[in-house]
C-alpha cells in the first residue's frame, strides 16, 4: 500500500501539503537515504520535537503503519531549497518580486534578453497571475505603462494638447516618452484595445523607429532612442478580448504565466489557504473545475481568513469564484477543511 501511496499520479487525491511531502520522501527513497518502514505508525510523524509539521491529511493518506520516525528526521533535515534563495526584485510600488525560471533561465533575464535582441514578448494568463509584476521587475526604471480598455485611444500612447493658462501646451504620451528616453513601453491587457488604435504601434513593431504624430503637426517625427522596446500582456479568455491576426503575428515571443503558488508562504499567505489554492489550481488543470484562484485571490482571502475567522474567509473564496465555479469551490473547501462555505452575505 505505501509503495502505491507514492506513485506520482495519485498526488492528485491529496492536499498541497501531502503532494509536497510525498515527493520529497520520493526523492530521499530513491537516493537511498530512507530505507526502512519499520513498526511505527503515522502517530510518529506527529512529534513536532522531530522537526516535522506533518500536513493535516497525511494520517488519511498513510493509514497503514509503516513510516518511522527516522524518516521523518530525514526529511526535516533535508527540506526543499527555502523561497530566500530565488532572486528578488524591487518593484515600484515597494513590493517584492520574487524570480521564477523559463527553461533554465531566471524569468526576468528572459524578459530582458528578449527584448535587447529584438523580440517581441507577450505574457498571457488569468488576472492576478504576476505578469504585471515581472515586467515591472524586468524594467523598473523609467518604464512607461499604458493599461487597456475600450476606451483607449490614441492620445492615450502619443499624448494631447492640454489647457494652461496662455493657450494650449502638448503633453507628450507614454510611447512618445518610452521613445525619446530609450525605454520599455508596458502595454497591458492589450486585448481590449481597439484594432484601430494599436496598429499605430504596427510600424514600430516591424523595426521601423520612427512614428509620426498627427495629433501634433508641429512635432517633429519621434526616432526611437536606443532600449526603447515595447512589452504586451493580457489575457486572451477574457471578455472583450480582440486581438488583430496583424497583430498576433507582431508578438513574437508569446509567455504564459501561471500562478506562483511557491511564493505564496513567502508573502504571508496562510497555510490553509495556500492549500486550498493549490488545490483549486490542480483541480483546473485537470479540467475538474472551471476556475481557480490567483496570487491577488489568495493575498485577499488570507487577510479575510486572519481578521475575521476561518468561516468567513472560505466565505470569501467561494464570493470571489464566478458563478458557474462556486459548487465545485465549496465542494473544495468541505473536503480539505470541513468548512460549509458560502458567499458572504449579511444577515439579520
Amino acid at each position: 500500500m505505501t509503495e502505491e501511496i507514492l506513485t506520482p499520479n495519485r498526488e492528485r487525491l491529496y492536499s498541497g501539503q501531502t503532494r509536497a511531502f510525498l515527493r520529497r520522501l520520493r526523492g530521499h527513497l530513491d537516493a537511498g537515504e530512507v530505507t526502512s518502514f519499520g513498526d511505527a505508525t503515522v502517530v510518529d510523524y506527529q512529534d513536532r520535537k522531530n522537526g516535522f509539521n506533518p500536513p493535516r491529511d497525511l494520517g488519511l493518506v498513510l493509514s497503514e503503519p509503516g513510516l518511522i520516525a527516522h524518516a521523518a528526521r530525514q526529511l526535516a533535515t533535508s527540506p526543499e531549497a527555502p523561497l530566500s534563495t530565488r532572486p528578488r526584485y524591487l518593484r515600484p510600488n515597494g513590493d517584492v518580486y520574487f524570480g521564477r525560471q523559463i527553461g533554465e533561465v531566471d524569468d526576468v533575464t528572459v524578459l530582458q534578453t528578449a527584448i535587447s535582441n529584438g523580440l517581441t514578448p507577450y505574457l498571457y494568463g488569468d488576472p492576478g497571475c504576476g505578469k504585471t509584476a515581472l515586467v515591472e521587475a524586468a524594467f523598473c526604471g523609467g518604464l512607461e505603462t499604458v493599461v487597456g480598455s475600450g476606451d483607449t485611444d490614441e492620445a492615450s500612447f502619443v499624448g494631447t494638447w492640454v489647457q494652461v493658462e496662455r493657450g494650449f501646451q502638448w503633453l507628450d504620451g507614454p510611447l512618445v516618452r518610452a521613445m525619446k528616453n530609450g525605454s520599455v513601453l508596458f502595454v497591458d491587457e492589450v486585448g481590449l484595445i481597439d484594432a484601430r488604435v494599436i496598429s499605430l504601434l504596427n510600424p514600430l513593431l516591424d523595426g521601423r523607429g520612427t512614428l509620426h504624430v498627427q495629433q501634433n503637426p508641429q512635432m517633429p517625427p519621434v526616432e526611437a532612442a536606443p532600449g526603447f522596446a515595447i512589452v504586451f500582456a493580457g489575457n486572451p479568455h477574457a471578455v472583450g478580448v480582440r486581438m488583430s491576426e496583424a497583430l498576433i503575428s507582431r508578438l513574437t515571443f508569446p509567455i504564459l504565466v501561471e500562478t506562483d503558488v511557491e511564493v505564496l508562504p513567502e508573502i504571508g499567505v496562510l497555510p490553509e489557504v495556500v492549500d486550498l489554492v493549490r488545490t483549486l489550481i490542480e483541480r483546473r488543470s485537470t479540467n475538474d473545475i472551471s476556475w481557480s484562484p490567483q496570487v491577488r485571490e489568495a493575498i485577499a482571502v488570507s487577510r479575510i481568513w486572519s481578521l475575521f475567522g476561518p468561516q468567513q474567509g472560505a466565505n470569501a473564496l467561494v464570493s470571489l469564484s464566478p458563478e458557474r465555479a462556486r459548487n465545485q469551490v465549496v465542494l473544495t473547501i468541505q473536503s480539505l477543511t470541513g468548512l460549509e462555505a458560502d458567499v458572504i452575505k449579511v444577515s439579520v
